[in-house]
C-alpha cells in the first residue's frame, strides 16, 4: 500500500493509500476552546471508502485522552542499550497498532553524552517512521559542552565523526520536527500542545529562569518565562487541564535530599509554584531518577512554606526510566486520571496510580423550582449518589400544573472550566422523569448555553460540556415532576 504524507506549519501526518485512492487534510475547528484550528488527514478508495483518518479524537466531544511516558532513554555509545531500545521498541509498536493512544512524551536525556552521530542517531532510529507521535525534550545528558577534539569530530566524513558533541543539533532536531498535533506555542526547545480540552507544555530541562548553582553548565532556557506566557495565552482563566512535562523533579535525586547535590534549587521550585498555583495543572510528568518496573513512580510538589494560593500539592510521576525499562501507560477521561507503569515488554507492573477529578458541585448551593416534602435541591450534591428515594438522598420537585416546567440548579460559587456533568438518576422508580430535559450552563445566570437531552436519561447520564460557567441547571422540556440523586461537576 501507498502512503502519502502532509505537512501545514508544525502539523504532519502519514496517511495510507490504495492506487485509484485519494487523500486529504482537514481542518477541525477548536474555537470553542480558544485554540487555534488542529489538522486531519483522510484517505479513501476510490469509490469514496474511509480507509484511515488522523488523528485519534478528532471532533470527540467526550474526553479520552491516552498516551505513553518515558524519561531518560540515555543512549550511551559505552553501553548495551538493550533496555532503552526494547522500551521504546514497545512504545513505539503500542503507538502504531493502537489509534487510540495520541502519542508518546520523552522527559529528558536522550543520550548519554549529547553525541549526535552514534547515540542520538541510535536515538532517532528507535523512533523512526513514528516520530511524529514523540513529544520529547532534552535533559543535562543532552547538555554536555563539546571539547575541542568533540568539535572537531563533528566536521569528519561519516564513520570517522562518532566523537562528536553538539547539544544544538539535538536542540534544533526537537524544535524542527512536525508532529501530528498543531503546536499550540512553539518555542526553541520549549513547546506545547493540546490533546482534546488538555493543555500539556514540554519544558525540558526544568521550569527556571537561570541554571542551579550547583549545575552552572546546564541552562533551562528561559522556560518558566516561556510557561508563565504559554499558560497566560493558551490556557488563562479558563481552568483548563494541564499537564507539565520536565527532566528535573521533586524526587530524592533531583531535590538533593538523596546524596545531598542538588540538580535545581527550593527558590527555583518556589518560583515555579508560584507560576502555576492558579492553573487546574493535573499532572507533571519527570525524569532524572531512573526508577524501574515495580518501583513506586509517584511523587508530590507541595506547597511551599509561606505560599497561601494554590492547592495543598500537585501530583508529579517520575515517567521511567526507559534506560531501566519502564514507562507510564496514562488515560484522562473525565472524572480522573489514571496511570499504569508497564514493563519493556508492555506488561503491567502491578504499579497503579488513579487521581480522581475535584467533583466541583459538591456541597455547592442547590436551589429548584419547586419542592415535593423534604426532597430538597441540596440533596443532589451532597456527595451520595443512592437513587432510592426512601433513603432520604433525591430530590423531587412538584410536577404540572403546580409546576409546569420544573428545574433544578447549583451555583459553583465562582467560575470554572466545565468538563463534564455527570446526572445521577432516581433508581427505585420512576426513572423515566429525567427524559427529554435540557442541562444549561451559565456564566452569569443570565445567559445559557444549552446542552438537549432528547429521550429518557440512564442511571448514569455524562453530559460533555467543555466551556467556562458558573451555573449548572437541569430544567425538563415538560411538566415533570424532577427527581435527581446526585449531580456531579468535573473539570
Amino acid at each position: 500500500m501507498l502512503r502519502a504524507q502532509f505537512e501545514v506549519g508544525t502539523f504532519n501526518c502519514v496517511v495510507p493509500l490504495q492506487a485509484g485512492g485519494y487523500a486529504s487534510v482537514e481542518q477541525e475547528d477548536r474555537s470553542h476552546l480558544r485554540l487555534p484550528p488542529n489538522y486531519y488527514c483522510k484517505s479513501f478508495t476510490h469509490d469514496h471508502q474511509l480507509i484511515y483518518q488522523s488523528n485519534y479524537g478528532v471532533g470527540f466531544t467526550k474526553r479520552d485522552v491516552r498516551f505513553l511516558v518515558t524519561g531518560d532513554p540515555q543512549y550511551q555509545n559505552s553501553g548495551d542499550n538493550i533496555a532503552t531500545n526494547q522500551t521504546l521498541s514497545t512504545m513505539v509498536s503500542a503507538i502504531t497498532h493502537n489509534p487510540q493512544i495520541r502519542g508518546m512524551v520523552v522527559a529528558g536525556d536522550l543520550t548519554q553524552n549529547t553525541r549526535t552521530r552514534d547515540e542520538f542517531a541510535w536515538y532517532k532510529s528507535a523512533i523512526s517512521g513514528m516520530s511524529r507521535f514523540v513529544y520529547d525534550g532534552i535533559g543535562n545528558h543532552d547538555q554536555h559542552e563539546a571539547t575541542f577534539a568533540q568539535k572537531f569530530a563533528c566536521g569528519l566524513p561519516s564513520g570517522a565523526d562518532s566523537a562528536c558533541v553538539d547539544r544544538g543539533e539535538i536542540q534544533n532536531d526537537i524544535h524542527d520536527r512536525k508532529r501530528a498535533t498543531v503546536l499550540s506555542l512553539h518555542g526553541n526547545p520549549h513547546y506545547s500542545w493540546d490533546w482534546h480540552d488538555i493543555h500539556f507544555v514540554q519544558l525540558n530541562l526544568f521550569p527556571g529562569t537561570e541554571a542551579s548553582p550547583t549545575r552552572p553548565e546546564n541552562s533551562p532556557k528561559d522556560s518558566l518565562v516561556f510557561l508563565m506566557m504559554d499558560l497566560a495565552f493558551n490556557v488563562g482563566a479558563s481552568g483548563r487541564p494541564v499537564v507539565l512535562i520536565h527532566h528535573y523533579g521533586f524526587d530524592p535525586l533531583s531535590t538533593g535530599e538523596e546524596d545531598g547535590k542538588y540538580w535545581w534549587t527550593e527558590a527555583q521550585r518556589v518560583a515555579y509554584w508560584d507560576a502555576i498555583a492558579n492553573y487546574n495543572v493535573i499532572a507533571i510528568f519527570t525524569g532524572h531518577h531512573h526508577r524501574g518496573p515495580g518501583s513506586p513512580f509517584q511523587e508530590f510538589f507541595y506547597r511551599p512554606a509561606g505560599r497561601i494560593s494554590g492547592p495543598e500539592r500537585f501530583h508529579s510521576f517520575v515517567s521511567g526510566a526507559a534506560i531501566s525499562g519502564a514507562y507510564l501507560d496514562a488515560m484522562v477521561d473525565d472524572t480522573a486520571l489514571s496511570l499504569t507503569q508497564m514493563d519493556r515488554h508492555g506488561t503491567p507492573t502491578g504499579m497503579f496510580v488513579q487521581v480522581p477529578f475535584k467533583n466541583l458541585a459538591l456541597n455547592k448551593p442547590a436551589t429548584q423550582s419547586s419542592l415535593l416534602n423534604d426532597a430538597q435541591a441540596w440533596k443532589a450534591v451532597d456527595g451520595n449518589t443512592d437513587g432510592v428515594f426512601p433513603n432520604l438522598s433525591v430530590t423531587h420537585t412538584l410536577g404540572a400544573p403546580q409546576d409546569p416546567q420544573p428545574w433544578w440548579m447549583v451555583d459553583l460559587e465562582g467560575q470554572r472550566w466545565i468538563g463534564s456533568v455527570v446526572l445521577h438518576n432516581r433508581t427505585d422508580c420512576c426513572v423515566e422523569r429525567l427524559s427529554n430535559f435540557m442541562l444549561m450552563v451559565s456564566a452569569d445566570g443570565t445567559t445559557w448555553h444549552e446542552f438537549p437531552h432528547p429521550g429518557q436519561a440512564g442511571t448514569v447520564t455524562r453530559i460533555p460540556v467543555r466551556r467556562t460557567g458558573r451555573y449548572v441547571k437541569v430544567q425538563l422540556l415538560g411538566g415533570g415532576p424532577l427527581s435527581l440523586a446526585e449531580v456531579q461537576v468535573f473539570e
